[in-house]
């Protein structure tokens, strides 16, 4: 082809007349340079072919400046805007070849390099990462948003498994008493409810202090004397300083997490006494969550908490459902799913539960998949009918967009007509095995927490039930229990920049401002649960700890 045609010839042209033509003719003034990552040989292709090739089908002239690391090029606008997408291409292409693949087929670094306009590699050799961008304030943010990517995946792995499930830290402590006292193992009263998940054919008693009298030991008898303990102060430091150091390394590890977080306090059974206590090979033990099955046993916490105005929050009760699901005919992993959901129903604030009758329209709704237990905090109290557990469970919030696939199957929910009871439809890619029912009753405490006394009610379902079939859940749940809950506001205002962190972003919130900051110490969080404990739940409910029993059934 002959490329000195007559906007080439008057550019080259050194006199008047380009003058006059110069309009007709665009060179760019800023050539592109090959990208850092990849050699020149790569981009120019062999013996210089895409060179050739993109200048013959652009009608352009263009050759490559070794000296700058280069390619220049001449010809009208538009032709040359038709070259660099084609160069563009081709480097597009061969970065892809290299960059580092996470999740399958889903480039993690993508927004980053969009959000900071660099570009981002993987160099094997030297096994880093290197950016490169327009100016050093785009490359410095695309680095450090990679090295905060790094982070967060060294700091998943820390967090303790076993067969592949995520357990996460465990700690088992004893508040220390106000008196010497003893404790015992009995056989539980009539109306306690063991946890759902416990095998049937386990037998378990209930740890439990003696007041007075004497345990016979077997060997001995052992009086309860109740003096008072001289040392209380070694037990409380010691503890401050292993919850503190728990806490800081478990919100240190969740810190850059992009996930769901949740940091609860369950009141009531403890877990387990420490291994120097209860160290039988024989025992195991379970945190039993559940308080009472009937709301009359829990009208006293709930008198408590009405006796100050603005303490209960309007509309309650609350009714939400938490679905567990699983993904179908996946052979490479069953990826579990909760779904957290919620109805509009017109007139609840001024209706009675029973009253809530009809269809109601799916209203908020949440899905996650991949729950992780974090850390697990079990506080034995024996000056108190009570104990406690502190946990952090982090999960990854998946797609809500009603056209795909979770979408689809939450917008086919629906509350029953005539029993309010929930109707679900298993699709291709979601089947449910579990429905819990939640009806809370929440209320503002000691300024910034809140708490929860909630109505739980379980089915377990059967997740081969074909799709398309409306199913209702029955009339009678698997197991019906009640249990109290404990939280600050502001962990969940803090942890709520995690769910809409973008890749390597960090939050806003950092885990001083949780352990040290306006919100609190553990010292005085340790406070507040025992005033909660001492001034609402009193000892309103006679409930032991429990301790599961592998031995040999009579």
């Amino acid at each position: 082809m002959n490329y000195e045609d007559e906007d080439v010839l008057a550019w080259r042209d050194d006199t008047p007349q380009r003058v006059s033509k110069q309009n007709n003719v665009y060179r760019q003034k800023n050539p592109d340079e090959i990208p850092p990552h990849l050699k020149s040989s790569e981009i120019l292709g062999t013996q210089k072919s895409n060179l050739k090739r993109i200048a013959d089908s652009t009608h352009t002239h263009m050759f490559y400046n070794e000296n700058e690391g280069q390619i220049e090029l001449w010809g009208s606008r538009k032709n040359v805007e038709s070259a660099i997408r084609q160069w563009n291409s081709i480097a597009e292409n061969l970065l892809a070849e290299k960059q580092l693949r996470l999740r399958g087929s889903k480039e993690v670094l993508n927004p980053v390099r969009a959000q900071t306009k660099s570009y981002i590699w993987f160099e094997p050799g030297p096994n880093c990462f290197t950016a490169s961008g327009d100016n050093s304030e785009a490359v410095e943010a695309a680095i450090l948003r990679v090295k905060n990517l790094y982070l967060k995946l060294v700091a998943s792995r820390s967090i303790p498994m076993h067969q592949g499930v995520c357990i996460g830290w465990i700690y088992h402590l004893i508040q220390q008493p106000k008196r010497s006292c003893l404790v015992r193992l009995s056989s539980p009263p009539l109306d306690f409810v063991k946890p759902y998940d416990m095998p049937p054919q386990i037998k378990f008693v209930i740890l439990e202090r003696v007041l007075d009298g004497e345990i016979e030991t077997g060997v001995k008898k052992i009086k309860n004397n109740d003096k008072p303990v001289t040392d209380v102060n070694f037990v409380k430091k010691n503890n401050i300083e292993k919850i503190n150091k728990a806490l800081k390394d478990a919100l240190g590890v969740i810190h850059l997490f992009d996930e769901e977080i949740k940091m609860r306090i369950r009141l009531w059974p403890i877990d387990r006494l420490c291994e120097k206590i209860l160290s039988d090979s024989r025992l195991s033990s379970k945190f039993a969550t559940c308080m009472a099955t009937g709301n009359d046993k829990l009208k006293p916490i709930r008198d408590t908490l009405d006796e100050k105005e603005n303490q209960r929050w309007d509309g309650i009760p609350f009714s939400e459902f938490k679905i567990c699901a699983i993904q179908p005919n996946n052979d490479e992993h069953e990826h579990e799913y909760i779904f957290d959901v919620q109805f509009n129903q017109a007139g609840r604030d001024n209706k009675k539960p029973d009253e809530l009758k009809g269809e109601s329209k799916i209203g908020l709704w949440n899905a996650v998949t991949n729950e992780k237990k974090v850390i697990e905090i079990n506080m034995a109290c024996l000056d108190y009918k009570h104990s406690w557990k502190l946990s952090i469970q982090t999960a990854k919030r998946v797609n809500n967009d009603k056209f795909k696939a979770h979408g689809i199957f939450a917008h086919k929910l629906k509350l029953s007509p005539d029993k309010n009871r929930l109707i679900y439809i298993n699709t291709k890619d979601i089947a449910v095995f579990s429905v819990c029912e939640k009806t809370k009753y929440k209320y503002w405490w000691n300024y910034d927490y809140v708490v929860e006394i909630t109505k739980y009610e379980y089915w377990k379902l059967n997740e081969s039930q074909p799709p398309g079939v409306e199913i209702m859940i029955g009339d009678r749940p698997d197991d019906i229990s009640w249990g109290v809950t404990l939280y600050k506001k502001s962990w969940d205002e803090n942890f709520a920049h995690n769910s809409n962190l973008d890749a390597g972003e960090v939050p806003d919130w950092h885990p001083t401002d949780i352990l040290e900051g306006e919100s609190g110490s553990v010292e005085g969080l340790l406070e507040d649960i025992e005033k909660f404990m001492s001034d609402v739940l009193k000892d309103s409910i006679d409930v032991g700890d429990y301790i599961e029993d592998y031995g040999e059934e009579d």
